[in-house]
């Protein structure tokens, strides 16, 4: 969905989706070698995607409140 690597870009994303401004600094964002791979309630990056030359995966789950809830922007 997005090739976000700057600060300035994630903070757009967030605005453009209306994401209110005290919920944008909790949202917690998974990086790899300075990449962003995914932020919570987003789908991953593109690069970060599973294809048929995958190798390795990582399952990553954000829960709220103790419950399988993620937040869907």
């Amino acid at each position: 969905m997005f090739n976000l690597d700057k600060m300035d870009d994630v903070i757009n994303l967030m605005i453009d989706k209306k994401i209110p401004t005290i919920w944008r600094k909790n949202i917690p964002i998974v990086v790899k070698n300075d990449r962003i791979v995914w932020i919570v309630g987003f789908p991953p990056a593109d690069w970060a995607k599973v294809t048929q030359n995958t190798t390795k995966i990582v399952n990553l789950r954000y829960l709220i409140n103790d419950t399988n809830e993620s937040p869907v922007f």
